[in-house]
């Protein structure tokens, strides 16, 4: 079920998008109840990167889900 929501999120990085606060808790909630505390912890700093405006950038140590 998760692969779908990971494509989505893969299709709004490639395209610059950001979720807003309460989309970004909300899947965060998600793949935590799912047990992948590593990718609620991403979205949370997609988003926190984003709302500083600093360029978030995906590398191995920090992977964009």
């Amino acid at each position: 079920q998760f692969e779908k929501v990971v494509e989505t999120l893969h299709k709004m990085r490639d395209r610059k998008f950001v979720p807003d606060a309460s989309t970004a808790l909300a899947l965060s909630n998600a793949f935590v109840r799912a047990g992948l505390h590593e990718q609620a912890q991403q979205v949370i700093q997609w988003r926190t990167k984003a709302n500083s405006g600093a360029p978030y950038e995906e590398t191995d140590e920090n992977p964009v889900v």
